[in-house]
């Protein structure tokens, strides 16, 4: 439910401020949760305040409070078997108090409780730090070829754990090479498309212009042909008015002849028809 989860993040913050030492945060958070419980969480509750407590006294150094405080919680830890983190947080805190307070059995104890949870969680992280502490716990009981065999395993699973922290290191940073490789690539596309289209509208601009330039070259010899049109029939026109004018010539001149002989019939005429009188 929503409030459950509320209850679990209050919880988880409350740890986080426990491990950071930062314990005014840790119990302000701690009351905070106690607020959020209610009847018919009280067990549940309980467990999950006396964990956090215990917990946050451990970081004080307040050893034997922390033991009587985690205990109380162990006791009923079945009721939050499902709650791995807070689980583990109870008996890992417990461990380490008893590791503290020279109990190193019951220490071991919890810590392979501890390595049981996370094994079947496949929490390797939580695993490793549990293994060192069981081969620290069998070094302080006299019991070195336990500590020796969880020194190795803790050893093993470290550099098993680096190798693959490596691995993703260099796959993050191979990753990250390809993806800045690939950047530029599109970056440089981006610039080719960029030159591309600039080259491409400076072709465009000159096939425009050399358009309008055979336009203008067109509309000059037509209008040339237009104006060559214009003299050929200007010239034909005074051709025409020329000849016309000659014609007129010729025809005055002819009129002029027919009028000299005209008047020299009548002159002619008239001598004669003086003779005959006398």
């Amino acid at each position: 439910t929503d409030k459950m989860a509320i209850r679990f993040v209050i919880a988880g913050n409350a740890m986080c401020h426990i491990m950071l030492q930062q314990f005014e945060k840790a119990e302000s958070a701690i009351s905070v949760f106690k607020e959020t419980i209610n009847g018919n969480q009280v067990s549940w509750g309980t467990i999950m305040i006396n964990g956090l407590k215990g917990n946050l006294e451990y970081e004080k150094g307040n050893y034997a409070a922390s033991r009587q405080f985690l205990k109380e919680a162990y006791e009923n830890i079945s009721v939050i078997s499902n709650a791995y983190q807070y689980v583990k947080f109870i008996l890992l805190g417990l461990g380490k108090t008893e590791s503290k307070l020279g109990n190193y059995q019951d220490a071991i104890m919890y810590f392979r409780q501890v390595a049981d949870l996370a094994n079947r969680a496949r929490s390797q992280q939580h695993l490793l730090e549990t293994l060192h502490f069981l081969s620290e716990s069998f070094s302080r009981t006299n019991q070195p070829d336990s500590a020796l065999y969880y020194f190795r395993s803790y050893a093993q699973l470290k550099d098993s754990l680096l190798a693959i922290k490596r691995q993703e290191i260099v796959l993050s940073v191979s990753e990250k090479y390809e993806a800045e490789k690939k950047e530029q690539q599109i970056k440089l596309l981006e610039k080719e498309k960029l030159l591309f289209d600039y080259e491409l509208m400076m072709k465009n601009d000159e096939i425009e212009k050399q358009s309008l330039l055979s336009l203008k070259d067109a509309q000059q010899i037509e209008l040339l042909a237009k104006q060559n049109e214009i003299s050929r029939l200007n010239a034909s026109e005074k051709t025409l008015a020329l000849a016309n004018r000659e014609k007129q010539i010729v025809e005055k001149q002819k009129e002029l002849m027919l009028m000299g002989k005209e008047k020299e019939l009548q002159r002619v005429t008239a001598e004669k028809a003086g003779q005959q009188k006398k």
